[in-house]
């Protein structure tokens, strides 16, 4: 008797830059044969998984990325609503897909935006995709909010970096990664306004993630990312290579063969 197929989950965390990391695990995920019956991201997360539901593979996203200057993807604009806003991103992602809304896509998508206005976190997975997208990846004091059916958008993190719960009871196996590990610092390394900032923001994170790590049953969660910024947007190869690393040792071969159904 054939076992009957199970159905796959694919979390991706927020992290900004440190999103490269994403690409370099799935390299290895595809390798191990794993593809995702649905995904759901945050910010980082909601980027590249927007592009891989979209049917690209981890090499057509890594040299995306490559060509894709992020930083001048970013437009500074008047710091009322924030520092800068994403400057013909969406078209790229546009072209580079092929897709314009949610049911476009070839792997169901939820993507996690925080709702300024009434305060709450909100879950899209279906109509227009890219505001939705870039909503979730508006860092709120860095880039302007994203307005989108007469409501207020920033990005998803603000409330939930790491959705697992979003899609947990849509899945028999959730793969996780998180791009905020909680890795102790040294003190030199916190002599800066910004360095103790950037600490303080990660921490606070990693506590409101604290429920939905626990919800997966493979948690990626690169170490070494610890060793990068935020916005280290010019270290694309390597930031790709710690998830490539990371994610080749924790997701074996061993491992899919004990908890995965074969998908072939």
């Amino acid at each position: 008797m054939m076992k009957e197929k199970k159905k796959y989950g694919l979390v991706l965390s927020g992290g900004s830059a440190r999103g490269f990391a994403h690409i370099g695990a799935l390299k290895v995920l595809e390798q191990r044969g794993f593809v995702p019956d649905i995904i759901s991201g945050t910010s980082a997360g909601a980027l590249i998984g927007s592009m891989y539901a979209a049917g690209k593979s981890a090499d057509e996203m890594a040299a995306f990325a490559k060509r894709q200057s992020f930083m001048k993807s970013v437009k500074v604009g008047w710091p009322v609503k924030g520092l800068s806003r994403f400057h013909k991103l969406d078209t790229a992602l546009r072209k580079f897909t092929g897709v314009e809304t949610f049911e476009d896509l070839k792997i169901p998508l939820k993507v996690t935006v925080s709702n300024i206005e009434k305060g709450c976190e909100e879950v899209f997975d279906s109509g227009p995709l890219w505001d939705v997208v870039l909503a979730s990846c508006s860092i709120p004091m860095l880039f302007k909010p994203v307005v989108i059916n007469g409501m207020t958008y920033v990005d998803g993190g603000l409330f939930r970096n790491f959705p697992a719960s979003t899609i947990r009871q849509e899945c028999d196996y959730l793969v996780g990664i998180n791009l905020l590990p909680n890795r102790e610092v040294k003190r030199e390394d916190l002599e800066s306004i910004t360095s103790v900032a950037s600490r303080c923001f990660m921490l606070s994170v990693r506590t409101r993630n604290n429920g939905d790590l626990r919800l997966v049953d493979l948690l990626i969660e690169p170490d070494k990312l610890e060793d990068f910024s935020l916005f280290a947007f010019g270290k694309f190869e390597e930031i790709y290579q710690v998830g490539y690393d990371e994610t080749k040792k924790v997701a074996s071969p061993e491992w899919f063969a004990n908890h995965l159904i074969s998908q072939s």
